[in-house]
């Protein structure tokens, strides 16, 4: 996780489009595993 945010603060700020994709491609990942994490947690507890 924090490789992905390294790569997303040192990209070139030339294109913003595709800055904003990675941002929301991040977050979309991370909401993704958070519900899996709820969904799966009590499986292995």
């Amino acid at each position: 996780m924090r490789l992905a945010i390294y790569i997303v603060n040192n990209l070139p700020p030339a294109n913003p489009y595709m800055h904003g994709k990675l941002v929301f491609m991040l977050a979309f990942f991370k909401c993704r595993v958070l519900k899996f994490v709820q969904l799966y947690r009590p499986l292995f507890v």
